[in-house]
């Protein structure tokens, strides 16, 4: 028996968190960390689970194929959309880049949903650690897998993990 996936429910409202994303895409943009996993992250702390390094790992090597060949050149292309491409009026291609923004977040979507089927919550470590720790930790431990995070963008998510209380 299947479950339906819970966890884009609970990414749009972590998200939702004005410090989440702003903290997301600067680790994004600064050592290649992929949004969606610090947010599967954060769902297993919810949950009260805890990935090691090597959990850690393991999740970034299934997903990283999907990653690489759908969501990095989709968001690509969004980027470039963003200013404009000459000599088409921004106008029109605000229009194209809509429709790839909602490519993007389906691709995104299915990625975490992915993520939640194969990884499920019951087969990792339970921890008997608060949530927010437990979340620090998961965090930690795939800052630690890229080779570090900086404090702020850290502590700003984290923070905003904060925010979200229990679900």
């Amino acid at each position: 028996m299947t479950t339906s996936p819970t966890i884009w429910p609970y990414v749009l409202k972590l998200y939702g968190i004005p410090e989440f994303g702003p903290a997301g895409i600067a680790l994004q943009d600064s050592v290649g960390a992929d949004v969606d996993i610090l947010l599967f992250l954060c769902f297993l702390a919810d949950r009260g689970r805890q990935a090691s390094r090597d959990d850690v790992a393991r999740i970034d090597t299934s997903i990283k194929g999907w990653r690489e060949t759908v969501v990095k050149p989709v968001r690509a292309l969004r980027r470039q959309l963003k200013d404009g491409i000459a000599p088409v009026p921004l106008t029109a291609s605000d229009a194209i880049r809509n429709v790839v923004k909602n490519i993007e977040l389906d691709s995104e979507r299915i990625q975490l949903e992915t993520l939640e089927r194969e990884f499920a919550v019951d087969t990792m470590k339970p921890s008997g650690l608060d949530r927010v720790a437990l979340a620090r930790r998961n965090v930690m431990a795939y800052g630690d897998y890229l080779g570090g995070f900086a404090e702020p963008s850290l502590a700003a998510l984290i923070g905003a993990f904060a925010k979200l209380g229990a679900t």
